[in-house]
């Protein structure tokens, strides 16, 4: 059988025929009637095709035909004992299945195709967030079989509106991705806005969520993220349900929630399992941390070289007396300090969990001994050294507390330039960069009253009514208002 169809599927999928099996049967009563089964054998579960498509079709099937009929909704109905057989026209589809692990069934003389899902790959198995880690909330995270989490959705938010809409990204890589929204609550300017730039996406690989991210950023030069990543199932289920647009991507075990909000990076999946005051307190020491990380070694080299009359009698001595004999500017002690510490992260990052950890410990008390005993800091330099890093693993957010990290050198070098007035005009540059922020047609931090309850604090969640402002949700209300008495009631029932 020489089919023109089959050679043009096979020129279009591969340049390596060998790596596709095409397998030509004779079928029906008569054996009069020619098909090809073809799938790619690197990618296919061989025990569904010799099961469910090869033993039916060659052994049970033994009838004719019937004239004036579709044979391939025949061959559906009669002979192939599985579910997820479908019938495609579309070339382009075609293609994409069979290099996906899905096999064909082709009749000779057609231009359209049965696909069965045979899909065959190996994944690790759903285990804990590591990017989000929580210490009460769900121990479930997303997987880099699309399949799998989009399962997890559908399990967990069981709504009729959850829409999934499927694009694939890159000219050779063709990486599934789907973009997931609730479609009576989420903003439709941001669903469309969304669609559009990953539509827009003309790239021959792309296999991280990340990279996808900063192709549909529209300020890829802006330190701070504009968009929200996490592995935790818990998280993506909540920011779906809250209006955000959630992206999933083959292969990625992430995803990505838009638009992002300034606050959401200093809250966690604990905030909502814990006591309302004990919620309200971690966050609140969430955001001193931050405060600290950018501004503690600044003002310390502004108080040390500028401004030290500033200081209370009391502090000025002992720290006059620490740094004598140090050849190092308060500058120098600070900034040589930061880039070791970042050093050692970097270096721990790049090793095994245990040994990076290990090594990251061992190395700072070694070096920070050794600087201590040879005179080259100061005993007060390296606790503000100190107190910076500790309030860095306050911030939940990895990627907020990278850019945090990094925000932090441009403040000291403006300090140590200009002094108190390079302190001023960093923090001027830095809120009017975040303030005039807009993600996708929603403003990334701008505080309404209503949506103060569950920012820097959080309050009881019987008061959380509404969805957050920002987002410009279709429907705006999450709970109701209800009086007490009659929460958890069917309304549309009258007590007895």
């Amino acid at each position: 059988m020489n089919n023109p169809f089959i050679n043009e599927i096979l020129q279009t999928t591969t340049s390596t025929s060998s790596t596709i099996i095409k397998k030509e049967l004779l079928i029906d009563r008569d054996k009069s009637t020619p098909i090809t089964i073809m799938y790619s054998q690197s990618t296919v579960d061989k025990d569904i095709i010799n099961r469910d498509i090869l033993n039916p079709i060659m052994h049970n099937f033994n009838v004719l035909f019937p004239k004036d009929i579709d044979k391939y909704e025949f061959l559906i109905k009669v002979a192939l004992p599985v579910c997820n057989a479908v019938i495609e026209t579309s070339f382009s589809e075609i293609c994409n299945s069979l290099r996906s692990g899905k096999t064909l069934i082709i009749f000779d003389g057609y231009r359209k195709s049965i696909i069965v899902d045979t899909i065959s790959f190996t994944y690790r198995s759903v285990s804990s967030p590591t990017l989000t880690p929580t210490l009460s909330s769900s121990k479930e995270d997303l997987n880099e079989s699309l399949d799998t989490n989009i399962s997890i959705f559908k399990r967990r938010f069981k709504d009729h509106n959850l829409v999934i809409d499927k694009n694939v990204v890159g000219r050779r890589s063709k990486t599934n991705v789907n973009i997931l929204y609730v479609k009576d609550v989420a903003n439709p300017n941001v669903v469309d806005n969304v669609i559009e730039k990953i539509a827009a996406i003309d790239v021959d690989n792309i296999q991280s969520l990340g990279a996808l991210q900063q192709y549909i950023e529209e300020f890829s030069y802006n330190i701070i993220p504009q968009g929200y990543l996490t592995d935790s199932a818990e998280s993506a289920v909540d920011k779906l349900a809250e209006g955000k647009v959630i992206v999933l991507m083959e292969g990625s075990p992430y995803a990505l929630c838009l638009p992002a909000l300034f606050v959401e990076f200093f809250h966690s999946l604990d905030d909502y399992s814990n006591r309302s005051i004990t919620a309200s307190f971690a966050r609140l020491l969430r955001f001193l941390a931050t405060i600290i990380v950018i501004t503690m070694p600044s003002l310390y080299i502004i108080l040390t070289k500028f401004n030290p009359d500033l200081l209370v009698d009391k502090f000025v001595q002992p720290i006059v007396n620490s740094r004598q004999g140090i050849p190092l500017s308060p500058f120098l002690e600070i900034f040589v300090m930061e880039l070791i510490v970042e050093l050692l992260r970097e270096g721990g990052t790049s090793l095994p969990s245990k040994v990076g950890q290990t090594l990251s410990i061992v190395s700072g008390i070694i070096i920070g001994d050794a600087a201590l005993q040879s005179k080259i800091i100061s005993p007060s330099a390296l606790f503000i050294v100190g107190i910076s890093v500790v309030c860095t693993f306050l911030i939940p957010n990895y990627r907020m507390a990278l850019s945090l990290r990094l925000i932090k050198f441009p403040f000291m070098i403006l300090s140590n330039t200009f002094g108190l007035i390079g302190f001023v005009t960093g923090i001027y540059i830095l809120l009017t960069t975040i303030f005039n922020l807009n993600v996708y047609g929603v403003d990334f931090a701008c505080f309404y009253s209503d949506d103060m309850k569950d920012s820097f604090i959080r309050s009881k969640l019987q008061t959380l009514i509404k969805r957050p402002i920002l987002f410009k949700t279709i429907d705006k209300i999450r709970l109701s208002n209800t009086p007490k008495k009659k929460r958890g009631e069917n309304y549309n029932e009258k007590k007895s």
